[in-house]
């Protein structure tokens, strides 16, 4: 008998796991759902099983694994053992294998590479000798072979190419709808191209056909489509067919950034690939400069939250205010915290700490070192040095910067080392920054900011020393230096007029930009020689343009900072207006954002 794939009854199935090898790593979820008659009008609403897996003592979630599921060491206590997912599943396969009167269950899985040795697993370990009871019917094999020439062909990538949103997180249950959704669509296109409508036709298939390698990218989206874009500034967004909006990028041309997307030779990252295998539609919002693009990109991502924007995105990031030790903060600013706006407080908290030691130099007993040397070093605890090597390298870091603590430790005298050792790496990299074109910084990579989060990882397999530590406090005191100064530069910037030159010799006008609370308030032209207007919010003092920052507005600020170092890297003549006696030209201006 064979049997019909627009009636077959299958379970589609999804395991999430510490890493690819089953050998060296753990299953930590699996999913699957019971799917009776797989096109059928009639089919009821998908009922998704999704169990956590209980871990042996000894094995940590990494955070990477943390980041992209959303499984963390809290939430895998509540999992279950593995025997017991084992003995939900098959009695799940049986349900299957009786309703189609088969064998063996097929199971349709996206990735069969990755679960069917962790199901094996699964299985095997539980039960030895028993029969494996499914029929892996893999989805990404068919993708293979039917849509080759698809830039990316995972999970995510087709689902939304056949218009499905799968949630960022990586979670079996999500999966498991995904695959399900695909697995419906791939059974109408089997039919339609191929002729294919039975089990054992498919079966057939997969056995006689060589998925072909791929020999260049096809893309959803109609050439036509991204050819009619205009040659002018402005920001793009595309989308899937069903409407969701994947991607806002920002462009000086959009007619030609669009169109750099599609050329095969062209080298793109996973997600922009994974993203262009969705994309069908564009839509674009023209404006007078480059500039005014990044700034309305940056508002337009936090809005709309595309999945394929990586930064730029609200998130649950905060703005927060320190006082002037450093010791306490909070979301919003007062007469105690009067430092800010700032996007992380992590590494300053790491200041009071070192001043501390530098102060007292107290030891503290081995119950609380490995909290000081993490708060100390910026660092999460499981990869602190030992007690020796800290305090080694803390005294070499003391004796290396005696000058500066001779009469006292104080953030100020932090701030202080911190500028020192900003002005050196500047210098050390001075040729590399000559070199560097900002338009490649912009342009090329539609997801660059400039970051203020330093990386500041260290792996388990880092080997601390002495110098190694000393490395580290000085890291963190130039990046707490270097968030400060930022700070006060955001606050300043906030409340500006930006006029600057438009390319042309022949133009009698330039673009203007005028900011209030850190917002665009204005955006003209102005006559060559006519008189720059004050923004309106000059006036303020520190603590009111303070009141006005929030995570658009600081992203906003940091977007304009690095536009104006795009614009000093052509050669623009700029004019930045805070007040009617500060009026920074270029080559102040240069100046200055060296330190920011």
């Amino acid at each position: 008998m064979s049997h019909k794939l627009s009636n077959l009854s299958i379970i589609a199935i999804d395991c999430q796991a510490t890493g690819a090898n089953p050998d060296k790593n753990n299953l930590l979820e699996v999913g699957w759902a019971e799917v009776y008659g797989s096109n059928g009008a009639n089919r009821p609403p998908l009922e998704v099983n999704s169990y956590l897996v209980k871990l042996p003592d000894n094995v940590k979630i990494s955070r990477q694994v943390e980041r992209i599921t959303g499984i963390t060491s809290e939430l895998i206590k509540s999992g279950y053992q593995t025997d017991t997912i084992r003995k939900k599943l098959c009695r799940s396969a049986q349900n299957i294998i009786q309703a189609n009167g088969m064998e063996l269950c097929p199971a349709i899985i996206h990735f069969a590479r990755f679960e069917e040795p962790y199901l094996k697993k699964l299985i095997e370990e539980n039960v030895p000798d028993t029969i494996f009871p499914f029929e892996i019917i893999c989805t990404h094999e068919i993708t293979k072979r039917l849509l080759p020439e698809l830039p990316r062909r995972g999970i995510r990538a087709i689902a939304g190419y056949f218009g499905l949103s799968v949630h960022e997180l990586r979670r079996a249950g999500h999966h498991v709808s995904a695959t399900v959704f695909i697995w419906c669509k791939l059974v109408t296109l089997l039919e339609k191209e191929c002729g294919i409508k039975t089990l054992d036709a498919l079966r057939n298939w997969l056995a006689e056909t060589i998925a072909s390698s791929r020999t260049g990218r096809a893309y959803p989206m109609e050439s036509k489509i991204r050819l009619g874009l205009p040659d002018t500034s402005g920001i793009y967004r595309m989308f899937r067919s069903n409407g969701d909006i994947l991607y806002i990028g920002k462009a000086k041309s959009l007619k030609r950034r669009v169109n750099s997307y599609f050329q095969n030779k062209t080298q793109h990252s996973e997600h922009i690939l994974e993203m262009l295998t969705q994309a069908v539609n564009i839509e674009v919002t023209e404006t007078n400069s480059a500039l005014e693009a990044a700034l309305l990109e940056s508002d337009e991502i936090k809005r709309n939250t595309p999945p394929y924007n990586v930064s730029l995105r609200k998130r649950n990031r905060k703005i927060w205010f320190g006082t002037k030790v450093m010791n306490q903060f909070s979301q919003r600013p007062d007469e105690e915290h009067t430092i800010g706006p700032l996007l992380s407080k992590e590494t300053l908290e790491s200041l009071p700490v070192i001043v501390h030691l530098l102060k007292y130099q107290v030891c503290p007993d081995e119950i609380d070192i490995k909290n000081l040397c993490s708060t100390a070093l910026n660092i999460p605890g499981e990869y602190v040095p030992d007690i020796d090597c800290f305090f080694d390298g803390f005294t070499m870091f003391q004796d290396k910067y005696t000058d500066f603590f001779i009469n006292n430790a104080t953030i100020r005298h932090l701030m202080r080392l911190g500028s020192v050792l900003w002005h050196e790496r500047f210098e050390a990299d001075i040729a590399d920054l000559e070199t560097d074109s900002a338009d490649d910084a912009c342009e090329d990579d539609p997801d660059r900011v400039d970051e203020d989060v330093m990386d500041s990882s260290v792996t388990s397999e880092f080997v601390w020393t002495p110098e190694a530590v000393v490395s580290s406090l000085e890291r963190v005191i130039l990046h707490g230096s270097f968030m400060i100064r930022r700070a006060r530069w955001f606050c300043m910037l906030s409340e500006s007029t930006l006029v600057w030159d438009t390319r042309n010799p022949q133009n009698t006008e330039r673009h203007m930009v005028m900011f209030e609370n850190g917002a665009v308030i204005m955006s003209d032209y102005l006559k060559n020689g006519a008189e720059i207007p004050l923004p309106p919010g000059c006036q303020k003092r520190l603590s009111e343009r303070q009141e006005s920052f929030d995570i658009p507005t600081y992203d906003r600020m940091r977007v304009l900072t690095t536009e104006l170092r795009r614009l000093i890297g052509e050669n623009r003549e700029i004019s930045l207006c805070m007040s009617k006696n500060s009026i920074l030209d270029k080559n102040r201006l240069e100046k200055l954002l060296r330190w920011v």
